[in-house]
């Protein structure tokens, strides 16, 4: 299910030497940036590959809950990457007002549950940091789930 457009990753790649990934779900769409170092495509195949990171950060974007996207993001997101060395999931939930409350927490709640069962299972990492990030509304929805 996982998407790549060839374009987007080498524009990304040659500019600002990150590797980006998306996923897309139902009720929401994962972007996923990590350290040059690591190729994406080799992540679940070589437990070696993922050794050295440490901390996964999954973000969730502000906007009001009406708008932007992890796209608008990236700025800040690239520095946490390359400063970090760590792997970003950054999260694009569902937006008002087609999303209504209980909603919205709910696909992010199912987004942090997958992208743990991601690192942990797939990706097999072992004794990681996860940090909750988050502007404005995102960093309301961190509230929400790690309350």
């Amino acid at each position: 299910m996982t998407s790549v457009d060839p374009q987007k990753q080498n524009n990304l790649q040659e500019s600002h030497f990150l590797p980006q990934e998306t996923m897309e779900f139902k009720f929401f769409r994962i972007m996923i940036l990590s350290p040059k170092k690591f190729s994406l495509s080799k992540l679940g195949k070589s437990p070696k590959v993922v050794k050295g990171i440490k901390r996964v950060i999954i973000h969730f974007h502000g906007g009001g809950f009406i708008c932007m996207s992890s796209e608008s993001h990236q700025a800040y997101l690239k520095k946490y990457v390359s400063s970090l060395d760590a792997l970003v999931f950054s999260v694009d939930y569902p937006l008002s007002p087609y999303t209504k409350y209980p909603e919205l927490i709910e696909s992010c709640i199912k987004a942090y549950l997958y992208i743990t069962q991601l690192v942990s299972k797939v990706l097999k990492l072992q004794n990681f940091k996860i940090i909750l990030t988050g502007d404005s509304a995102g960093g309301n929805i961190c509230l929400g789930l790690v309350n």
